[in-house]
């Protein structure tokens, strides 16, 4: 019988133990042992007694859980609240393989570990809370209790009643405060944090005590003692502000918001607020005197320094004095303070210059003296009066009776604006400014304005139509041929026409057979009015003369031109089948470039008009098409589809810009198209086959009408089937247009089916069985050429005719064998094969070509693996076979006596065969030229 060991180990805190209950146990046989999958715990609620245990997991409570494994050992794994001998062995049961069982017990052992803590040190900067994990170093046996982390209780004599000091390991604290130095803090993680006072640094004279309890309840406690750096030291910048004689200086605060000195908590107020330095004494106060220069003050408590200069103080940089600040701990620096005196600003006479009754803008400032720390205050330039002296000038504009206006402009600049009767040098208009500390400075401006220019006239020419009348443009006045210094207008000195034939200027001048010449005084208008016998051509020049504001004279030419008369030639062109033609009538018309045509007067002529009267931009001519005249001066002949020929001539009208008409005529040809032409379709085949048809093969595109370029082309891929009802037409080209019903790509009729190749355009017919002959229902088709025009293809129609021969109509077959001759004696016998592979050719007796019953050509065949070759379907008559002998081969003894069969020699002729019969006696043998060349298969 089996035999099982009570289980016991012992190991250390917290960790588990792996039990193999059955290592020392003890089996009945070793033929039986005892099985690792039995092995099962005996349950304590509700308590299960060997051998009715199943348990595979068993916690106990207060001591941890029993685990089976599937190897059969069984691992404990201790609640880490526990330490010492389990107070109940867990009971386990197994059974070998003939299920007798044994139970035993399960006892652990958990040492107890021991307990480890060390002090706690941190460093961290100014006033900056320090977190200090002070488990992190301490190392427990057992887990620790973070909320057990406690702070232990300082002496208070000062408290009422008097508080003693806590000591390990009965300390309280969550918070405790350390004069002088800081507050503690413990934390739910069991963290300490230390907040220490704005006023401390260095380590702490007095580390604080905690203490922290494990899982197990033990208590064990260190100190904690941390440093706090000092601040960096303070920093102070200097800064230069700028003062004038008797005026004051405010400097930027040395402490505060945007002060000059950072630090930390800089201090403020008679103890250790900011200072001055004084350079003779080195004192630090709140004032400084330098002699012949100022007197500085600073507030302690705002930190604003201030410095006032004497009346007497000289331009340049003064002494710098030191200001000094103090932070929170002591800490000091200094910079500096330093006032600049810039230099009195100065003023310099300004001159310009400037065309007759122009504007001027002089730049005061450009030329006066102003320190870059002391510049002008631009708003302050004011001009003097008549009655008022710098520095007491108030004015902004000035008016100098005779002369001109000054006036100030908001950048700081003078407008001076002459008047225009006025021209030399202006009185000199003083003004005065000052800079941005009040400085005063005033000096002059000194305009000069020039005499106007001579006045400058320029020529004219004008077209004009015999019995016209042309205006010239004004010779004065805005946009005028004259320019000038207010050119003048009226009976005195206004424009006026010199006559050639008294040099007299006034306002009427007579040329004989030319015309007359008028001005108008008062707008420079000049006027010509010609003679209807005036001639073509440059006419007589009439001078101009103007006059400007001070009496300067300029003159110049007007000039009449007549253009010759326009006239207008005839327009015709050519061009396909309905496209459309444009015309540029005015191209080959003849018209001055003095007087071109214009374009709006383009007219054509309607029905029942004639030129000059014609007013049509749009004409339609019956069964021809539609003119149509565009604003660009072309005109647009729209022929209609079916129109071809030389189109009815198109009258147009058109005039000069002088309204002078001419006409001509427009007359289009429409050329025809190439027209293409379909022939009837035959093709025979033998009952049982198919008959193809090539319709394209004897259809033509078309040819090509003078006068148009392109090669027109039949596309085989468009062919098409027509209904059975479809009128047969050949010439398709008048409108260009396909037949709409012409798309069938299979039609069938009482004969067959007829089947059309898209990739081809073949078309295949085949017959209903039974049927023979020449089909009693033809089909139409139709095919189109490359040739495009506007409303589509051009295309033409014809129809399929094919036959089908009976089987039974007799016909000629020719043929036989070609053999190898192996003894060479031009008799075939039995050990004679065949030459497969050898290409025969069939002729007519002259050498023709041969074509079959079908009216196909009929090719050469090549041997089968026999040597057997045939011709069939053959008329009647007589043939023409050759051989093409392979290489090594040459013909055997021919036409031996005794036999039908003899050999031949490279070609044979048939009998004169009629139909039905056949003629198989034409054969071929062969010798080698050298055996050993022959294939052995011969």
């Amino acid at each position: 019988m089996p035999t099982a060991s009570p289980d016991a180990i012992t190991t250390a805190y917290d960790t588990n133990q792996t039990y193999t209950p059955l290592s020392n146990d003890t089996a009945g046989a070793a033929d039986f042992p005892l099985l690792a999958t039995s092995v099962k715990l005996c349950g304590i609620s509700p308590v299960q007694t060997p051998n009715s245990c199943d348990k595979t997991s068993l916690t106990v409570p207060g001591e941890g859980t029993y685990t089976v494994n599937p190897d059969g050992t069984v691992t404990f794994d201790p609640l880490p609240t526990f330490v010492g001998t389990v107070a109940t062995p867990v009971k386990y049961q197994a059974k070998d393989s003939l299920d007798r069982f044994v139970n035993t017990t399960i006892t652990p052992t958990i040492l107890t570990a021991p307990i480890t803590v060390a002090d706690d040190t941190k460093t961290g900067p100014y006033d900056a809370n320090q977190t200090i994990d002070v488990l992190r170093n301490d190392t427990p046996s057992a887990q620790w209790v973070p909320t057990s982390v406690k702070l232990c209780g300082l002496t208070d004599a000062s408290a009422t009643p008097p508080v003693t000091a806590e000591a390990p390991n009965n300390c309280t604290k969550t918070s405790l405060t350390v004069p002088g130095e800081g507050t503690y803090t413990v934390n739910t993680d069991g963290t300490v944090t230390f907040d220490p006072l704005p006023t401390f640094v260095g380590t702490v004279a007095t580390p604080v005590t905690y203490q922290v309890t494990d899982v197990l309840g033990r208590t064990a406690d260190a100190d904690i003692t941390p440093t706090v750096l000092p601040p960096p030291p303070p920093v102070a910048t200097p800064q230069t502000q700028v003062v004038v004689p008797s005026g004051t200086a405010t400097y930027t605060n040395v402490i505060g918001t945007a002060a000059l000195a950072t630090g930390t908590q800089l201090q403020s107020g008679s103890t250790n607020g900011p200072c001055l330095v004084d350079p003779s004494t080195s004192n630090c106060g709140t004032t400084v005197v330098i002699a012949g220069q100022g007197t500085w003050s600073i507030d302690r408590t705002t930190g604003i320094a201030t410095f006032v200069a004497d009346a007497g103080i000289t331009p340049g940089t003064k002494t710098p004095v030191t200001y000094k600040v103090t932070d929170i701990i002591g800490q000091t620096a200094t910079s500096t303070l330093t006032p600049i005196v810039p230099p009195p600003p100065s003023a310099t006479d300004d001159y310009s210059s400037g065309p007759f009754d122009t504007n001027q803008t002089l730049t005061p400032f450009s030329n006066d003296s102003f320190d870059s720390l002391a510049p002008a205050r631009t708003a302050s330039l004011r001009l003097c009066g008549a009655s008022e002296t710098p520095n007491g000038c108030t004015q902004t504009t000035v008016v100098v009776p005779n002369e001109g206006t000054f006036t100030i402009n908001s950048g700081g600049t003078v407008t001076f604006d002459p008047l225009p009767t006025f021209i030399g040098t202006a009185t000199p208009l003083p003004y005065q400014a000052e800079d941005i500390f009040g400085r005063f400075v005033d000096a002059a401006l000194h305009p000069s304005v020039a005499a106007p220019d001579a006045p400058v006239a320029t020529p004219q020419t004008k077209i004009v139509a015999p019995g016209t009348q042309v205006s010239f443009t004004n010779v004065i006045g805005s946009a005028a041929l004259a320019t000038g210094a207010q050119l003048q207008s009226g009976s005195t000195n206004g424009p006026c026409l010199v006559d050639p034939a008294t040099n007299v200027c006034g306002i009427t001048v007579v040329i004989p057979g030319e015309g007359t010449w008028t001005i108008d005084q008062n707008t420079g208008v000049a006027l010509f009015a010609a003679e209807p016998t005036i001639t073509p051509g440059t006419k007589t020049p009439v001078t101009y003369r103007v006059t400007d504001v001070i009496g300067q004279t300029a003159s110049s030419t007007l000039t009449p031109i007549v253009p010759p008369p326009p006239s207008a030639s005839n327009d015709a062109q050519s061009s396909p089948l309905d496209e459309n033609q444009m015309y540029t009538p005015l191209n080959n018309d003849s018209f001055s470039s003095l007087s071109p045509a214009s374009l709006p007067t383009l007219r054509l002529c309607g029905a029942g008009q004639t030129p000059t009267a014609c007013d049509k931009t749009t004409v339609t001519v019956a069964e021809e098409g539609t003119y149509t005249v565009n604003e660009n001066g072309t005109v647009l002949f729209d022929p209609l589809p079916d129109f071809v020929g030389t189109a009815t001539p198109m009258p147009y009208q058109v005039a000069d810009i002088l309204g002078r008409i001419v006409n001509a005529t427009i007359t289009p040809t429409i050329l025809p198209p190439p027209v293409p032409e379909a022939t009837q379709d035959t093709g025979r085949a033998k009952e049982g086959n198919k008959v193809v048809l090539e319709p394209w093969m004897n259809d033509s595109a078309g040819v090509v009408a003078a006068g148009q370029t392109g090669t027109p082309a039949l596309v085989p891929t468009s062919v098409r089937l027509c209904p059975m009802s479809t009128v047969v037409k050949t010439r398709l080209w008048v409108a260009g247009r396909a037949d709409p019903s012409c798309t069938l790509m299979k039609v069938t009729t009482a004969d067959g089916t007829y089947t059309v190749d898209p990739k081809t355009g073949k078309v295949t017919f085949v017959h209903r069985k039974g049927f023979t002959g020449t089909v009693t229902q033809p089909v139409p088709y139709q095919i189109a050429t490359n040739w495009k025009v506007p409303t589509g293809t051009l295309t033409a129609r014809s129809m399929l005719i094919p036959t089908i021969v009976s089987k039974r109509v007799p016909m000629v077959t020719i043929g036989n064998k070609v053999w190898r001759d192996v003894k060479g004696d031009g008799y075939q016998n039995r050990k004679d094969r065949g030459i497969p592979g050898v290409k025969v050719t069939i002729s007519t007796t002259a050498g023709g070509a041969v074509t079959d019953i079908f009216g196909n050509v009929v090719g050469p065949v090549f041997t089968n693996k026999k040597g057997l070759y045939k011709f069939s379907d053959l008329p009647a008559g007589q043939y023409k076979v050759t051989v093409t002998y392979p290489p090594g081969l040459r013909p055997t003894i021919a036409n031996r006596p005794g036999r039908e069969r003899n050999s031949s020699t490279r070609s044979a002729i048939s009998r004169n065969l009629r139909l039905g019969q056949t003629d198989n006696s034409l054969d071929f043998g062969m010798v080698a030229f050298d055996n050993t060349l022959l294939p052995s298969t011969w």
